[in-house]
């Protein structure tokens, strides 16, 4: 048992180490993946992210924290014992960097960034002149940030400096905008 015990620790270990690394790399070079897994049941609808810590991260600290107090712990109490505690160790820290460290930081990036869609419908200025059939740039506020993206008009005609726009819509990243009346 002391193997796997091992084995646990130092994929655990290794794994994290190299997902540090190459997220910075990916921070980067501007690549990410992200998933979220969601049930509806008869209109019940669960998350198990609330209640479960399953991303990758987290399943390797369980892993870490698993072969690490199974090899402390292995040989001075009985291992049916070593592997209870094991269990419930690397579930109780696994949950608590979900609930206290993971979740806020992941609320926290999606409200700074906003979707798409919440910028549909918004007032904003236009900070440089948007040329006619060409493009310029908007600003706006949301959720208390500054915002600044690329525009052009609707009907494809200049709106000078200064001039408060509605945004109709987003294609390829650029904001389609009309002068407000």
């Amino acid at each position: 048992m002391t193997t796997v015990f091992e084995v646990c620790f130092w994929v655990g270990v290794s794994v994290t180490v190299i997902n540090a690394l190459l997220g910075a790399f990916f921070d980067i070079i501007d690549f990410g993946i992200d998933f979220d897994l969601d049930f509806d049941l008869g209109g019940l609808h669960l998350d198990p992210g609330n209640f479960l810590p399953l991303s990758p991260s987290l399943l390797f600290m369980f892993l870490t924290i698993f072969g690490g107090t199974g090899m402390i712990l292995q040989g001075r109490i009985p291992l049916w014992l070593v592997i209870v505690l094991g269990i419930a160790l690397g579930l109780l820290v696994s949950f608590l960097v979900n609930r206290f460290v993971v979740r806020p930081l992941k609320r926290i990036s999606e409200k700074e960034s906003g979707g798409e869609a919440d910028f549909i419908g918004m007032n904003a200025t236009v900070t440089e002149r948007i040329f006619p059939q060409g493009f310029g740039r908007i600003s706006f506020v949301y959720e208390g940030n500054s915002i600044s993206e690329p525009a052009r008009s609707e009907d494809g005609k200049e709106i000078p400096t200064g001039t408060s726009v509605v945004v109709l819509e987003i294609r390829d990243k650029v904001y389609i905008v009309q002068p407000l009346r």
